[in-house]
């Protein structure tokens, strides 16, 4: 049988292990409070007892300035159930909204705009004090609000469109200096839409389409001036063509007449010297006459011979008709 004094030694026992358990469960649970954990791509807001740790804020006025970042990313020991994190993203975040505005000319505008933007690393504990997690709300979608109808209302409808960079470079500028003032770093903006209203886009559309029906027009003007210049310009060449060939017949026809004179100025010449030298060699040449009387001789004697008498009468003398043959040369 169990002794009395064994079974209160076991349930000694027994009580020390509880015990035991019970401060190794204590301790556990200080020490998981005393280690925290800033997940990557957060920066961790220190509080003790809910008052955040490296700010000091003006009562007064509100303003806060930082005494020293907040804690980096990796696992942190804190005070146990003294102190405590919140843990704030630092990654790029996008943030996109709508913005109903009216243009200089009193048109309706919807704008949409996008925003790339992050928390500034070093100030997280900064804006975490002057704002707190929902600065979305607080700072950017007023930020937003404001800055496009602000500069929207500085131009027309229509450089809405046609300067499109310029109130992109406005919008810009101005979002970045609102945001930078609560430590929110902007990376990147971008207009993605313009929407007016359905008068001013029936308006638009109608102003496009008499444009490109101008064009058009003057398109179809050219068209016909380039044509009527073509024909012109074939027409001039066809004239200047029948020119050149009338030109050039009349040229042709010159020549040949003045070929013609020359010819004929040189036959007269030739037919002047050949009567000059023939005058001249019957001049020198009396019997050169007979000779060509001879060569013009047929061989038959005359048949009447006149014969002048002592008085000067010329009397008819009969002559026998007889034909001269001519002896055949050897």
């Amino acid at each position: 049988m169990t002794s009395q004094y064994e079974v209160k030694y076991a349930g000694g026992k027994i009580k020390a292990i509880i015990i035991g358990i019970i401060l190794v469960a204590i301790i556990t649970i200080i020490l998981s409070a005393g280690i925290k954990i800033v997940d990557a791509g957060h920066r961790g807001i220190l509080l003790h007892f809910q008052q955040i740790d490296g700010v000091q804020c003006d009562e007064k006025t509100g303003d806060c300035i930082a005494i020293k970042p907040p804690l980096k990313e990796g696992m942190h020991f804190v005070v146990p159930f003294q102190d405590d994190i919140v843990q704030m993203e630092v990654r790029t975040q996008k943030f996109e909204k709508t913005t109903g505005a009216g243009s200089k000319d009193l048109q309706g505008v919807s704008t949409t705009v996008a925003i790339n933007y992050r928390v500034s690393p070093e100030s997280a504990n900064l804006l975490f004090a002057t704002v707190g997690l929902d600065y979305t709300v607080r700072i950017i979608t007023p930020a937003v609000d404001e800055v496009v109808k602000q500069i929207t209302a500085r131009y027309n409808a229509e450089e809405l469109i046609t300067k499109r960079e310029i109130v992109k470079g406005e919008i810009v500028q101005a979002l970045g200096q609102r945001l930078a003032r609560f430590n929110l770093l902007q990376q990147e903006v971008s207009i993605t839409d313009f929407q007016f209203s359905t008068q001013f886009s029936n308006a638009v559309d109608a102003k496009v389409t008499a444009e490109q029906n101008a064009k058009t027009a003057q398109n179809v003007v050219a068209i016909k001036e380039a044509e009527a210049q073509q024909a012109q310009a074939v027409a001039h060449g066809t004239q200047l063509a029948a020119i050149e060939t009338a030109e050039g017949v009349k040229q042709a026809h010159i020549l040949e007449a003045e070929g013609l004179a020359q010819a004929i100025t040189i036959q007269a010449q030739a037919n002047q010297e050949a009567i000059r030298l023939l005058t001249e060699m019957l001049r020198n040449n009396p019997e050169y006459i007979e000779y060509l009387r001879l060569l013009q001789w047929n061989g038959v004697l005359p048949d009447t011979l006149v014969i002048t008498d002592s008085e000067g009468n010329n009397l008819l003398l009969q002559i026998p008709t007889k034909t001269i043959q001519q002896q055949p040369q050897e």
